[in-house]
């Protein structure tokens, strides 16, 4: 979504803090690194807001094909890379 929708470039889009609702406890973990003004307006909507120890669990290894160009993100929340030919 933060390629397409905002622009950025693959890896800045990997590297950037993740949110994961949990149903039960109802509650949102939000990574480090989220920002503030983010924190206040979710605890405003009403959000009971928990800190993802150590991160959020989803893990990305990502390949985009960008004007007949491979871009590789990697996703350092865990091991893995991403790699094309």
């Amino acid at each position: 979504m933060n390629v397409i929708d905002f622009g950025m470039n693959l890896q800045d889009a990997i590297d950037f803090p993740r949110v994961h609702h949990q149903w039960k406890p109802d509650r949102l973990d939000i990574e480090r690194g989220t920002s503030p003004d983010t924190i206040v307006l979710l605890k405003k909507a009403g959000y009971p807001i928990g800190e993802a120890k150590p991160v959020v669990g989803a893990r990305v290894e990502g390949i985009l094909i960008d004007s007949g160009w491979l871009q590789g993100g990697h996703d350092e929340r865990g091991a893995g890379k991403a790699a094309g030919y």
